[in-house]
């Protein structure tokens, strides 16, 4: 049997998200894709380490495409 996609069974992509956000340029993700390909290191782990985007914000959104609530732990007051 043949799964039929649908919006919800699509996976975007990271540097997808993160352009449809404004957060990065086409430029940018071009950037950092040839840089995967150069060291195939983590897509979001470049664009960190280029000063594109925070770690924070890698986070925020992974966390955000897979309907999870985020949270910033230093924010947050455990009894």
């Amino acid at each position: 049997m043949v799964e039929k996609k649908t919006s919800a069974t699509v996976k975007k992509r990271l540097g997808d998200m993160l352009i449809s956000a404004g957060h990065i340029t086409e430029e940018q993700l071009g950037l950092a894709l040839r840089e995967q390909q150069r060291t195939g290191a983590l897509l979001g782990e470049i664009l960190c380490n280029l000063g594109i985007v925070t770690h924070e914000l890698i986070t925020f959104t992974l966390a955000e495409s897979a309907g999870v609530e985020y949270l910033k732990l230093k924010e947050c007051r455990f009894s």
